[in-house]
């Protein structure tokens, strides 16, 4: 009895991890095509200009989108590529190309695009404006946090809501159908080895701020050596971008300038792999068909039950722990299972019920070590 309430259970997690891993993919896309970065770094920018009497309403976001304009980088090739092909979208898609394409400023480099702008700041002004905008770091790290909470959120119900998965129903049903609950533990292993990189490519830094980091020293030779110091371990890139800092300790001239040409590098990166972020969706689509689960199964009429749209939603509300949780989740009931299954001679009641095909059997082993 327990071994099959176990069994429920990591099936319940791979279905959530294979939902939660679409969920942060349409999310990553997203915040890619809307240009997230740079826009909160337009609100930042344009709350500072408004608080030293630059501007009100419209005007202050007017001044601050045309000096980020100003005092962005080139564009790379991929980046005029993806603005020819939104030139021929036209329409509601131009908006998210009218986001400012730079995501960071230094001080030294806001003193200079002050000072280029159509309306030039006074030198008092122009210094107050960089203390402000120097205090506004920490909330633009916030803002940009939030809403990416709220992006999460949308997805989560959006994806919940398509595909019509109704977290009290999927576990009573898993736990009343023997058949059903063999059929998603026999998937288990292979949604392990699958999600795996995924997921720690979600908790790490991921590839794209090590490739960063080449560029950078690519760029610039006689930093190269200095710039193999920085370990690349971070959990985040505020935490790399602290370790670039530290090691650049000895050209203080040009340190903040570049940190924000890694984060212009860092940008152009993500935005390459807007691509990639929608093929990860893709492949946990394939997974899910697999196990029969697909986007609108049993149409609008699913919806005239209250109670089905309350179990949507609480599955909304799982999704939003995010893939990590789910893929630690299915090795910790995945562990307990077999030690318990062990504990009683053996295992062969948790064979019977959840057979996992050997290939990726010798992937979980090594992922539970």
């Amino acid at each position: 009895m327990l071994l099959d309430v176990l069994g429920a259970l990591i099936g319940f997690a791979g279905v959530m991890l294979l939902l939660s891993l679409i969920v942060t993919s349409l999310g990553q896309a997203s915040q890619h095509l809307l240009r997230l970065r740079g826009r909160n770094l337009q609100v930042a920018l344009a709350d500072v200009l408004e608080r030293i009497g630059k501007g009100k309403g419209w005007t202050a976001p007017a001044l601050a989108s045309e000096i980020l304009r100003d005092a962005a980088l080139p564009p790379s090739e991929t980046g005029a590529r993806v603005a020819r092909n939104v030139d021929k979208i036209g329409g509601p898609v131009r908006w998210m190309r009218s986001a400012p394409s730079l995501v960071w400023l230094s001080p030294d480099e806001l003193d200079h695009a002050l000072r280029k702008a159509s309306t030039p700041l006074s030198a008092a002004k122009a210094r107050e404006a960089r203390e402000l905008f120097e205090k506004s770091q920490e909330r633009m790290t916030e803002r940009f946090k939030s809403w990416m909470r709220y992006l999460a959120i949308f997805w989560a119900i959006a994806v919940a809501g398509v595909f019509q998965i109704s977290a009290p129903l999927l576990l009573r049903d898993l736990s009343t159908d023997p058949a059903l609950r063999a059929r998603y533990l026999a998937e288990t292993a292979t949604i392990q080895a699958q999600g795996a990189e995924a997921v720690e490519q979600l908790r790490a830094v991921g590839p794209a701020p090590v490739d960063a980091l080449v560029e950078m020293a690519r760029r610039h030779p006689r930093l190269a050596a200095v710039l193999e110091e920085v370990s690349g371990e971070g959990r985040d890139v505020d935490q790399l971008e602290h370790e670039i800092r530290d090691v650049l300790r000895d050209v203080p001239g040009q340190r903040e300038a570049l940190v924000g040409e890694y984060r212009q590098i860092l940008a152009e990166m993500r935005t390459e792999r807007v691509g990639g972020s929608l093929d990860v969706a893709e492949d946990q689509l394939g997974q899910l068909a697999r196990i029969d689960i697909v986007p609108w199964p049993h149409g609008w009429s699913f919806y005239g039950r209250f109670g089905n749209v309350l179990g949507v939603l609480i599955t909304a509300l799982l999704l939003t722990l995010g893939a990590p949780f789910w893929f630690d989740a299915i090795k910790v009931l995945t562990s307990l299972r077999d030690k318990i299954a062990l504990a009683r001679g053996g295992g062969d009641g948790a064979a019977k019920a959840s057979p996992p095909p050997k290939p990726a059997a010798g992937d979980a082993d090594k992922t539970d070590g």
